[in-house]
C-alpha cells in the first residue's frame, strides 16, 4: 500500500511541477504544454493529457474521445499508468468504452508485468472476485498485492 501512496504522490508532485512550469515556457495552458511533450513522444505527458480531457481541466473541455486516444497512445508506449487506466476503463465501462472484464485483466497484467504495483493490486481484486474470467481466488488475490 505505501508503494501506491508514493506513486499516486508522484504523479501529484510532477502534475504540479509541471503546471508551475507553464508560467516559466510562456505557455498559456497545461494542455499546451502537456502536447507539445506529448506530441515529441512523452508518455507520462500523454497520460496526464488524458486526464486533463478526462476531466476538463488544465485549459480544455471535457471530450472522452481523446481522453481515449491518449491513453492509448501511451501504453501502447509502454506507459504503466496509461495502461492501468484502460484496465480501469474498461473494468467500469468508463469514456465510452463497454464494460468488458476480460479486457481489463489484459491491461492490467501489461502493466503488472512491468512492475506497476497499482496494476497488481486490481488483478488481485479480480481474482478475489472472480472477475475477467478469473476463478475466485482468495490466496491469488493476496499473491497480487505487493
Amino acid at each position: 500500500m505505501k508503494n501506491i501512496k508514493f506513486l499516486i504522490l508522484a504523479v501529484i508532485v510532477t502534475f504540479i511541477a509541471s503546471l508551475t512550469a507553464c508560467v516559466k515556457d510562456n505557455v498559456s495552458t497545461p494542455v499546451e504544454k502537456y502536447t507539445r511533450a506529448a506530441e515529441r513522444g512523452d508518455t507520462d505527458a500523454m497520460y496526464i493529457l488524458a486526464l486533463l480531457y478526462e476531466e476538463g481541466r488544465g485549459g480544455t473541455l471535457k471530450n472522452e474521445n481523446t481522453a481515449r486516444e491518449w491513453y492509448k497512445k501511451s501504453a501502447e508506449k509502454g506507459n504503466v499508468w496509461s495502461m492501468n487506466q484502460i484496465g480501469v476503463m474498461y473494468r467500469f465501462g468508463k469514456l465510452g468504452l463497454e464494460k468488458d472484464d476480460k479486457k481489463a485483466v489484459e491491461w492490467y497484467r501489461k502493466a503488472a508485468d512491468k512492475g506497476f504495483s497499482l496494476a497488481m493490486v486490481n488483478i488481485g481484486s479480480m481474482y478475489y472476485n472472480g472477475q475477467g474470467g478469473l476463478e475466485k481466488d482468495e490466496k491469488k488475490s493476496s499473491r497480487m498485492v505487493p
